[in-house]
């Protein structure tokens, strides 16, 4: 039977998921790849190659969108803030590149002024 898990520490979005009808059968703090099984459900707000690997498995990834003003980032949020910023789930199917990205001198990275700066500073 596919599961619904839910991966968050956030309980004003715990609460908020729970208040969209879906029925969670897992919460947690942090996603075990290996917990994942073909057919399940993810929800959270989870980085891209943890989307990936989900996809890969055969589950499904729905992710949390919220779009916080600037004040309101870095904190902890209610579920009356949740439906004030209309927050919904959207699923994702992310997948790997197949190669990975070897930098080139022409996508090294370029020193800054600042950097130039201090490296003359420390050399006298």
């Amino acid at each position: 039977m596919p599961n619904n898990i839910l991966v968050s520490r956030h309980p004003g979005a715990i609460e908020w998921v729970k208040l969209q009808g879906i029925c969670i059968h897992t919460i947690r703090h942090h996603l075990i790849i290996d917990d994942v099984r073909a057919g399940d459900r993810v929800f959270g707000v989870l980085p891209i190659h943890m989307i990936a690997a989900i996809n890969a498995i055969g589950a499904d990834y729905f992710h949390i969108v919220v779009s916080p003003t600037p004040d309101m980032r870095g904190k902890e949020w209610t579920v009356a803030q949740l439906i004030t910023m209309q927050a919904y789930l959207q699923g994702y199917i992310a997948s790997a590149h197949p190669h990975e990205f070897v930098p080139t001198k022409a996508f090294a990275p370029r020193t800054s002024q600042y950097e130039i700066e201090r490296a003359e500073q420390l050399q006298e």
